[in-house]
């Protein structure tokens, strides 16, 4: 077979994912845990992906989709106006953030990518 067993969990888990939105979900069909981890992926890494958010979120108060959106924008925010043409266009290429909001984004991306390469 020519597809990793990564592969194979990633594809079911968009199919999931496509299938719910089908059905008129607007989310994911279990939010415990990202798209693509399963439990073999736990089992390897020895603990669930993406738990780290709940600190981040109680620590911003914010709640976790929020914060993740926020960070969203402040990545995007810092790439070129060629990169996303259509916000500069609309008017929300340079958002601005304050001190405290961009190093609690770039703490968040750091771990983030940290885990990502654990993955």
């Amino acid at each position: 077979d020519d597809k990793s067993r990564a592969e194979m969990a990633l594809s079911a888990a968009r199919k999931k994912y496509e299938a719910g939105l089908k059905n008129g979900l607007s989310q994911h069909p279990s939010r415990e845990r990202l798209m693509g981890i399963n439990d073999e992926v736990v089992a390897e890494v020895g603990y669930e992906i993406g738990d780290f958010m709940k600190e981040f979120s109680e620590e911003s108060g914010m709640d976790a989709d929020v914060l993740v959106q926020k960070c969203g924008t402040y990545l995007r925010s810092k790439a070129g106006q060629s990169t996303f043409p259509q916000l500069w266009q609309n008017g929300n290429g340079n958002a601005e953030f304050s001190a405290g909001e961009i190093a609690l984004f770039d703490r968040l991306l750091e771990r983030a990518y940290e885990e990502s390469g654990i993955v």
